[in-house]
């Protein structure tokens, strides 16, 4: 079994900044990779990550937030000027595809290729499945339908909370996961989102091995001791800030190879 890597395109919330892009992420490893999201220059993240863009799989849209899938028309124009014309899977929510369709209808972008996959608002819907691993989607909390992400590989897991606010649906999404990439857009309680604090108990509650802080605001990189101390209060496993070019992999055991 080989391993699975989850790489980070972008880092930022909707409010991005001049060291960080809207949050997007890459699946490695399971068949032929997957976008997470779609956000800015999606051609050019990717060839950057070593991924050839035409070798994709398919995208996942976790909502329809406009920082989320406003990448959609570039990476259809990318590809159909080099005359690409292999399906390429758009998996999210009905509310979700049906914007996508509108966003690439209004820019009048060829995209006949895209097979649109509608997945239901259930918890653990199994979205691709292969030898290596499974990647599942769960609906979380947020002000528009969205769904989390968990991938499990060999008995390891990794999982990303999308944007949300805290709820049991997530702690079992991010079940003993080694990774949680969590999202940590606010610094008080706000409807959709969560503070340093929410991650914090979300990962305690899960029993993640370890945090990672994403689709955050300008403010966090330049208060992060601060916010590791506050989070240390509540879980006591690794806290990191994501960065673009980060890469999360999860190893199959030495009995499952």
């Amino acid at each position: 079994m080989s391993a699975i890597q989850l790489l980070v395109l972008g880092t930022s919330s909707g409010i991005a900044s001049a060291e960080a892009d809207n949050t997007y992420l890459a699946l490695r490893g399971l068949g032929s990779p997957l976008l997470i999201d779609c956000g800015g220059s999606p051609h050019h993240k990717l060839l950057r990550a070593g991924i050839d863009p035409r070798e994709l799989a398919g995208v996942l849209l976790t909502h329809d937030h406009p920082d989320h899938l406003y990448g959609l028309p570039v990476l259809a124009q990318y590809l159909r000027l080099l005359q690409h014309n292999r399906p390429l899977a758009l998996y999210g929510l009905p509310p979700t595809l049906e914007t996508a369709r509108a966003l690439l209808a209004a820019t009048r972008t060829l995209y006949e290729f895209f097979e649109f996959r509608s997945l239901p608002a259930e918890a653990k819907t199994p979205v691709v499945e292969t030898d290596q691993g499974v990647l599942y989607t769960s609906p979380v909390c947020h002000s528009r339908p969205t769904l989390g992400v968990r991938v499990e590989a060999g008995g390891h897991a990794l999982a990303y909370s999308c944007d949300t606010e805290p709820c049991p649906a997530l702690e079992r999404l991010a079940q003993g996961a080694e990774f949680l990439l969590h999202e940590c857009t606010s610094d008080r309680p706000a409807r959709g989102h969560s503070t340093p604090e929410d991650a914090a108990r979300t990962a305690a509650n899960a029993g993640a091995k370890q945090l990672v802080l994403i689709h955050y605001e300008p403010w966090l990189p330049r208060r992060f001791e601060e916010v590791r101390m506050r989070i240390a209060k509540i879980y006591h496993g690794p806290v990191t800030l994501a960065r673009y070019g980060d890469v999360y992999t999860l190893h199959p055991k030495a009995d499952d190879v």
